[in-house]
């Protein structure tokens, strides 16, 4: 019974001896099963994972603004041209009238233009401006303005067909240079048509100019322009130099005002523009690609050239 007794104090002994061993195992390690918290983000080790680069967000202000209002307004349309046209040479618009003008070959040969005219639709049908007219009123005809009174103004050379740059064999180094000169120039005419197409008025223009010694030249009329006047405007080329001048009411080449001359110098590179009134307004571009704009009008039987400001939007 002793033993026993003594057995048994010694078992409940050493249990209690391993029971507080455990426990303070338990206590000197209490983080065993927890991982600690962190901020920093886990070490990459292994060198194979792919990696993205994120791109950082672009926040762009759009700030929406009312447009002004156009300066200049355009519309584009193809139109099916005749084939009785010919070349298209030339294209007038007139109120609400388009007139063409083309060039075609006739049976001798000779270089006949032919005058066709629509209303302004969007797609317009083009007829003979003269149905009934006799063609041969036309022949040398190369360029025209509409007066008006919806007739017509045009400019005729008599001989387009022996100018010698269009022959494509043409060699000027024996080509008589002189007889040319001194009958260029008288080949040309300025006429005006009724309403019919018969010529009621015909001006030859050779009688303008003064063509003595000092004013021999290469001379080539390039262009006729009206304005709402019924002004008529030239220009012709003249020693290889742009020139433009006017006629006054008697058909004589107006003084141009300020000087003593009857012709305005050009820059080579120019278009029209018509006026709604009285003038003409001339866009010039130099050969520093300064842009000029003036008005042209004839007043008092001179011819005036009165530059104007270019406005910001208009372009070459």
């Amino acid at each position: 019974m002793e033993f026993h007794g003594k057995h048994s104090v010694c078992v409940l002994l050493m249990g209690m001896l391993f029971c507080t061993a455990g426990c303070a195992a338990t206590e000197q390690n209490p983080s065993a099963n927890h991982t600690k918290a962190t901020d920093l983000p886990p070490l990459v080790t292994d060198t194979s994972e792919e990696t993205t680069d994120a791109e950082p967000e672009e926040t762009v202000s759009v700030t929406e603004t009312t447009p002004a209002e156009a300066l200049y307004k355009a519309k584009a349309a193809a139109w099916k041209m005749p084939e009785e046209l010919g070349t298209l040479q030339t294209v007038r618009i007139y109120e609400d009238d388009v007139y063409l003008l083309g060039t075609r070959q006739n049976d001798l040969q000779q270089t006949e233009s032919v005058l066709y005219h629509a209303k302004a639709d969007t797609e317009p049908e083009f007829a003979p401006l003269y149905a009934n007219a006799n063609a041969s009123a036309f022949v040398g005809l190369t360029d025209f303005d509409v007066l008006s009174d919806g007739t017509i103004c045009g400019l005729i050379c008599e001989n387009t067909d022996a100018v010698p740059y269009e022959d494509p064999t043409f060699n000027p180094d024996e080509f008589d240079w002189e007889s040319y000169y001194e009958n260029y120039a008288t080949q040309y005419q300025l006429v005006w048509y009724d309403k019919n197409g018969v010529v009621c008025k015909k001006l030859g223009l050779s009688t303008l100019l003064d063509l003595d010694e000092t004013s021999r030249q290469t001379m080539a009329f390039t262009g006729v322009r009206c304005d709402a006047s019924d002004h008529v405007y030239l220009t012709a080329t003249i020693d290889e130099s742009e020139c433009l001048m006017a006629l006054d009411d008697n058909g004589n080449l107006c003084p141009v005002q300020g000087n003593a001359d009857n012709v305005l110098s050009l820059e080579s590179d120019y278009q029209w523009v018509r006026c709604s009134d009285d003038g003409m307004l001339l866009w010039e571009c130099d050969t520093d690609d300064v842009q000029h704009l003036s008005h042209i009008v004839v007043t008092d039987g001179a011819l005036w050239k009165t530059q104007t400001a270019v406005p910001e939007r208009m372009t070459a």
